[in-house]
């Protein structure tokens, strides 16, 4: 889940699947309903994670991390 500025959610998040067809089958739910809520799905690389989580752990830490495939940003 993604926080706003003040440390809260702001209906966004991230979301890394294991494989393309995964992935491929969520982008489908792009401006969708689950349940009464509006979903919106981008595809996003690994960078777009390092960019919203920033933090030195995972710029430290990030270096078995794919920053290529399989990722999702999700906005309700």
């Amino acid at each position: 889940m993604c926080l706003s500025q003040q440390g809260r959610r702001n209906g966004e998040a991230l979301i890394r699947f294991d494989c393309k067809e995964h992935r491929d089958l969520a982008l489908r739910k792009h401006k969708h309903h689950i349940g009464q809520r509006y979903i919106e799905v981008y595809r996003a690389s690994g960078q777009d994670f390092l960019d919203v989580a920033g933090g030195q752990f995972y710029l430290q830490h990030s270096q078995g991390l794919d920053l290529q495939e399989g990722w999702l940003m999700w906005s309700m």
